[in-house]
């Protein structure tokens, strides 16, 4: 089973066709045989929201859709993270199933978070995408688990670069922030020092 988190803000759903195109890939990927599926059709039937209220949008699915779910979303506070080294963890797809994130996650000692490293390299938190800011220009890693629906928007505003970023590099920046489909750009930062 695969996961979509989907924001609904001012009562619209936001970034449609990067969820929808993420959507289609990994049921092409593997499910070849079943017919498309066009979300905005699936949400048309949805009730009207508060527009002062953002609500996260949970899609189950596989080959077809099995359940959604929308609730209010109350984004967390993320001030620090601790770094966790995993080679073997494999996320390409958005999957339901959140085991080994889940138990990294439960290594976060007294941070907020996980800053997830893999062949030395980093690439994710437990949730969400990252970007790193050395003083003139945001970069998010090349080598992420997932790539984000948010993240892919960035790079196409060029409000972020993708490169390789390596664990003994982050003293080359001064702060980070989170990404991901529930989060505002404008949103809170990390200060590098809190990621230990």
């Amino acid at each position: 089973m695969f996961l979509e988190s989907i924001k609904i803000e001012n009562g619209e759903i936001k970034n449609i066709a990067l969820h929808q195109q993420r959507f289609d890939e990994t049921r092409h990927f593997f499910f070849p045989k079943s017919p498309k599926i066009e979300l905005e059709e699936v949400f048309n039937d949805l009730p009207s929201f508060d527009k002062n209220t953002i609500y996260k949008l949970r899609l189950i699915y596989n080959s077809k859709i099995h359940s959604f779910q929308i609730q209010p979303y109350q984004p967390k506070i993320i001030r620090s993270l601790k770094m966790i080294e995993c080679n073997q963890i494999d996320y390409g797809y958005k999957y339901e199933n959140r085991t080994l994130l889940n138990q990294l996650f439960e290594q976060k000692q007294d941070c907020d978070d996980v800053l997830i490293i893999k062949n030395n390299q980093i690439t994710d938190t437990s949730y969400a995408n990252i970007a790193f800011f050395d003083g003139k220009k945001w970069y998010t890693p090349k080598n992420c688990l997932l790539n984000g629906t948010f993240k892919k928007l960035l790079l196409q505003k060029k409000l972020i670069y993708e490169q390789n970023i390596f664990k003994n590099e982050l003293f080359l920046f001064e702060k980070a922030k989170i990404l991901n489909a529930m989060l505002e750009w404008e949103g809170s930062e990390i200060d590098i020092k809190m990621i230990i």
